[in-house]
């Protein structure tokens, strides 16, 4: 098939390792559709009617609007960058247009949400949610299941101590965690970047920053605040070495070695129960074990934004905190605000 994908692949420097796969998987998806249903294998035979063909069949496959924009997008990248190599004979992305659906306002955590992600888990809770059973027996209704479901989405092993790794219930688990929502919500960090941090990006002493690196390998400076930087000062202490499975007096013995697994790994911030680089699934999970109630990660980053505006932050400030490249993207949280200054009005107001 001669869609040109590892060219196209290559050219996407611009873009998140995330992104790219995202586009990858669209284009690949709608290759593998036009050549099923429609019988072309070559991209220089697709026209403005296939493309158009193509949004039909998801729209009436119920995709929401906001999907099918996402796959035109990418669609859009690939046709245009294959038209200026080109590749095509005509660009057959031209004259498509399609309206996004309309962006959801991001949850913001309350003050009794917050404060429960920032307590250490009681040692006894995993075996009560294991354990926990319905006063009536194995008739559980499905909202039942779904909060047993969802409270037993913690980083699970299979026995109370990994092999070669720490123990669930463990003191240095808990101040990892903690230092992890520090950082969600004390300096507005995506997942992605807090499990690419490694120690070295840290200065908790002079600056009291971290160095990130975010979307499109664009580096970034973030304030961290002073619990997030006493948070890190004892996972570093306490904890850390623990998690990587290192003796402390080992520590500098390992990192001086040559393996590429060592080189890789030794400066790496958060690890996991296993013992390995932390993954964006473990962070969910750490949100899941610690939340009153399901919470996304990224809700911890929304929340910060919008409290930083509700303070009286400065729109520009908030943009290149968060990594922002476009200021619209970052405008969404000024809806928020006006979305709960009208909300405190209609709740206080006599003609409210």
């Amino acid at each position: 098939m001669e869609w040109k994908l590892e060219p196209f692949e290559k050219s996407l420097t611009s873009l998140a390792p995330l992104s790219i796969s995202g586009y990858l998987m669209e284009i690949s998806m709608f290759a593998e559709w036009v050549e099923t249903q429609i019988g072309i294998s070559h991209p220089n035979k697709i026209t403005r009617k296939h493309i158009r063909q193509y949004i039909a069949h998801l729209s009436q496959n119920n995709y929401a609007r906001k999907s099918i924009s996402r796959k035109v997008s990418a669609l859009r990248r690939y046709f245009n960058w294959m038209a200026k190599k080109d590749f095509l004979k005509q660009n057959p992305i031209v004259g498509i247009n399609v309206v996004a659906g309309e962006s959801r306002l991001p949850k913001v955590l309350g003050k009794s949400e917050l404060e429960a992600l920032f307590q250490p888990v009681p040692q006894h809770r995993n075996l009560q949610n294991k354990n926990s059973q319905n006063s009536q027996g194995e008739n559980l209704t499905a909202k039942n299941q779904q909060n047993i479901n969802w409270q037993n989405n913690t980083e699970q092993v299979k026995n109370p101590k990994h092999k070669n790794g720490v123990e669930q219930n463990s003191n240095e688990r808990e101040l990892r965690d903690t230092a992890i929502v520090e950082l969600l919500y004390g300096s507005g960090l995506r997942v992605s970047e807090i499990c690419g941090l490694e120690v070295d990006d840290l200065d908790l002493t002079s600056t009291k920053t971290v160095k990130v690196t975010g979307k499109g390998s664009k580096q970034r400076i973030v304030p961290l605040s002073e619990p997030a930087v006493k948070a890190l000062e004892i996972y570093l202490i306490q904890a850390r070495h623990i998690m990587v499975g290192q003796k402390i007096a080992d520590q500098k013995v390992i990192a001086q070695q040559n393996t590429a697994e060592n080189k890789s790994t030794s400066n790496i911030l958060f690890f996991n129960l296993s013992q390995k680089p932390i993954t964006s699934r473990d962070v969910r999970r750490i949100i899941d074990r610690r939340a009153k109630s399901p919470t996304h990660p990224h809700a911890l980053r929304h929340t910060f934004a919008t409290h930083l505006l509700d303070g009286g932050a400065d729109l520009r400030e908030v943009q290149e905190l968060l990594g922002h490249s476009d200021l619209t993207t970052t405008q969404i949280y000024t809806h928020v605000s006006r979305e709960k200054l009208k909300k405190v009005v209609a709740e206080n107001h006599p003609r409210g």
